[in-house]
């Protein structure tokens, strides 16, 4: 009796480890939401699948800002596109220059990217976007951006970054042409993947530091309490 007890009661294990490995995905995320009851099932799956777990939570997190920004970036573009025909000069890049058919810089304070074309006072401009929370310098060899989410001002120049995309020369009408061409969707699919990139390292770094911050507390309190608890359990 007592050999067929401990077989019954490893079958009823194994049961119950086949069952806790089954629970999928977004049932993870229901239980995580609505039934904290059911934390110390997930818990048992171990610090592997709970890795598993979070990085399948980011990678949705990181897919849905992605979606937002990719939508955000078409809609800028078709706006910039009517912008560049119907109130900017005539331009022209070639060998790591952009030359602009005006006389006088060229101020865009409402458009939808804020930008700025000058030849003169330039770090008088610069200053300006450094205090401001966005904006963009447009010079003739390079572009400088101030964006909020990014301390100090980014440098790009048009040579080193262009060249990537193998581009030697461009005008006014080429860039009409290339935004309302199937070609764009090379851009998208650049900023999707850096955005979703960035997205994943960030929102994976700091879920894990916040996480074995609260595990560490957790852990000193069931210490001081002398509740007998692993440290993985907890994390």
């Amino acid at each position: 009796n007592k050999d067929l007890q401990n077989e019954n009661d490893t079958i009823k294990n194994e049961e119950n480890e086949l069952r806790i490995k089954q629970i999928g995905f977004f049932k993870k995320v229901w239980y995580s939401i609505t039934k904290i009851e059911k934390y110390p099932e997930m818990a048992a799956q171990g610090v592997g699948r709970a890795l598993s777990y979070l990085t399948k939570l980011v990678v949705c997190i990181a897919l849905v800002l992605c979606i937002g920004m990719i939508y955000q970036t078409h809609n800028l573009a078709k706006q910039g596109v009517q912008y560049l025909k119907n109130n900017f000069p005539e331009f022209s890049y070639k060998d790591g220059t952009l030359k602009v058919e005006s006389e006088e810089p060229i101020e865009i304070p409402q458009a939808p990217i804020a930008g700025k074309i000058i030849e003169e006072q330039i770090n008088q401009y610069i200053n300006k976007i450094g205090d401001t929370e966005s904006g963009i310098v447009i010079l003739k060899d390079k572009v400088l951006i101030k964006n909020a989410a990014v301390a100090g001002t980014i440098s790009y120049l048009y040579e080193d970054t262009l060249k990537s995309f193998q581009i030697s020369e461009f005008n006014k009408q080429d860039v009409i042409n290339y935004i309302n061409s199937g070609k764009i969707i090379t851009l998208y699919v650049s900023v999707f993947l850096t955005i979703f990139i960035y997205a994943f390292v960030i929102y994976f770094l700091t879920t894990i530091s916040n996480a074995i911050f609260l595990s560490v507390f957790g852990f000193i309190t069931t210490y001081l309490a002398r509740i007998k608890m692993r440290y993985a359990a907890i994390f």
